[in-house]
């Protein structure tokens, strides 16, 4: 994001910080998928495709932040299925993004992780937005999901 302000070469920082912030949720990413291939828990996959959830805020005041985080997960994995897909302990598996907006809402991120896990059955997910992340903590826990949330809250971390 580069914005002109009047005089050549005048431009906002928003550019260099959505730049790290783009850069950080792509180590996160790599980070879930290395935790996938590595962990001691078995990978939770129909036909062979790995279904990685992502509940941001794809529209309203925070959209500019959502947009990246699914657009940064995409390019992860269009880039592990480009060159054959995933191999964990011999088996080759395709990534896969379901991603929903919940507006930064928390009404609707609720909602929005209780579809990911219900109905399109990720093991593995992505929150964004703190608030969410707090109020989705005790289903994620239960349904036995892995998060690899963008997000602080008080409490949201715990022993």
């Amino acid at each position: 994001m580069h914005v002109s302000c009047g005089q050549a070469g005048t431009h906002l920082e928003g550019d260099s910080i959505m730049h790290r912030f783009i850069t950080l949720v792509s180590l996160m990413v790599c980070a879930a998928v290395a935790t996938i291939v590595s962990g001691p828990r078995p990978v939770h996959a129909a036909n062979n495709v790995i279904k990685f959830g992502i509940a941001t805020p794809l529209s309203g005041p925070a959209a500019a932040w959502g947009i990246p985080h699914k657009q940064a997960t995409e390019l992860v994995f269009d880039a592990i299925n480009s060159q054959g897909g995933l191999e964990v302990a011999g088996k080759t598996y395709t990534l896969e993004v379901v991603a929903y907006d919940h507006k930064y809402v928390i009404a609707e991120g609720v909602a929005t992780v209780n579809r990911l896990i219900a109905k399109d059955a990720v093991k593995y997910l992505s929150i964004l937005g703190g608030a969410v992340a707090k109020a989705t903590e005790e289903a994620v826990n239960e349904a036995g999901v892995l998060t690899l949330d963008v997000a602080y809250a008080e409490g949201l971390v715990s022993p």
